[in-house]
C-alpha cells in the first residue's frame, strides 16, 4: 500500500493534491512571460558582472573610478582626441607612466618635486608642487573625482595638463620633443628616457 509523501502533515493538502490531478493544463497566465525571463536573465548577468567588476578594484585602476562597468555618458566627448586624452588617464595607462614597461629603461619621476616615485596619473593630481595650479584652475586633487562621469566638464582637467605639459598638439613635433625632454631632463640618468621617447614620437610622426 502506497504512502503519500505528504502523509502525517495537517490541512487540505489531500484535496489539493486531488484538485490538481485533475486540471487539464497549467494555464498560460500562471508561468512567466518571455519579458519576465528576458529580464530575469539579464538583471542576473548584470548582478554577477558587477561583482567580478567590483572584486577587481585592487588591480584594476578602472574599476577604482567606476563603480559598475556600465557605460559612463562622460566617455562620448565631443571631440575624438579628447576621448583619447581620457580613456588613458582613466584606466592608468599612458605614455609618461608606463613607457619604461615596453623600453626597459628606468620609469619617469615627476619634475615639478622632488619625488623619486615613478610617474603615476594619481601623481598628476596630487602633486603638492602643483596644488596652487590646480586651485587656480577648480582641478580637484583626486584623480577619482576629477576623472570621474560626475564631472560635468574636462574643460579645466585638460586646462591643467597643459599646463604641465601632458597634452600637446599632435600636429607639432617639436612641442612634443620639447615637453617630453623637459619632463625627462630633471636627472642626468633620465638619458636614456630621452632618447626612447624621441624616437618613438619621431617615428610615430613618420607614420603620419
Amino acid at each position: 500500500m502506497g504512502v503519500p509523501s505528504h502523509h502525517g502533515i495537517q490541512g487540505k493538502i489531500d484535496a489539493a493534491a486531488k484538485t490538481g490531478a485533475h486540471l487539464s493544463r497549467i494555464h498560460h497566465y500562471i508561468l512567466p512571460t518571455k519579458s519576465d525571463i528576458t529580464r530575469f536573465i539579464r538583471n542576473h548577468i548584470k548582478s554577477h558582472w558587477t561583482s567580478l567588476w567590483q572584486n577587481q578594484k585592487p588591480t584594476n585602476k578602472l574599476a577604482l573610478l567606476k563603480s559598475s562597468p556600465t557605460p559612463w555618458i562622460s566617455s562620448q566627448q565631443s571631440l575624438r582626441r579628447h576621448e583619447i586624452y581620457l580613456t588613458p588617464l582613466r584606466i592608468g595607462h599612458t605614455r609618461l607612466t608606463r613607457a619604461h614597461q615596453f623600453s626597459g629603461f628606468y620609469p619617469l619621476s615627476c619634475s615639478f618635486c622632488t619625488s623619486n616615485e615613478p610617474l603615476t596619473v594619481e601623481h598628476f593630481f596630487s602633486c603638492p608642487s602643483l596644488t596652487s595650479l590646480r586651485q587656480s584652475l577648480k582641478v580637484l586633487s583626486s584623480h577619482l573625482i576629477a576623472l570621474s562621469d560626475s564631472v560635468p566638464s574636462f574643460h579645466d582637467v585638460f586646462s591643467y595638463l597643459l599646463s604641465i605639459n601632458y597634452l600637446y598638439p599632435a600636429s607639432n613635433f617639436a612641442v612634443k620633443l620639447i615637453a617630453l625632454v623637459w619632463l625627462a631632463a630633471c636627472k642626468i640618468s633620465n638619458l636614456k628616457k630621452i632618447l626612447f621617447l624621441s624616437s618613438s614620437i619621431y617615428s610615430s610622426n613618420r607614420e603620419c
